[in-house]
């Protein structure tokens, strides 16, 4: 089994054409792989997304669709938060 992180500009390739989009559905779709995301890709998927429907690059109504694709397939993927955890009232401090 292989995992694979994916930022946000990876995986808009799986829902839009674009070059290096066959090898990213390649990937997601292969037998025994998992697909890492960061918590921060829900909010800029939907921002790439938004500003393809305001200049044109597809319809509100292909966004809709996309939406509800992505929604479903979140279920699959796996979330990270880009922080480590800590526990409340800590602050993250450089290891020096």
């Amino acid at each position: 089994m292989a995992v694979y992180f994916f930022d946000t500009s990876a995986l808009v390739k799986y829902y839009h054409t674009e070059p290096g989009g066959p090898e990213v559905v390649a990937l997601i779709e292969g037998p025994g792989n998992s697909i890492l995301i960061s918590h921060l890709t829900y909010v800029e998927w939907h921002s790439v997304f938004a500003r393809h429907t305001r200049t044109g690059v597809i319809s509100a109504d292909e966004f809709r669709v996309l939406r509800s694709r992505f929604y479903a397939d979140l279920q699959g993927l796996c979330r990270h938060p880009l922080l480590p955890h800590r526990p409340p009232g800590k602050s993250l401090r450089h290891p020096s």
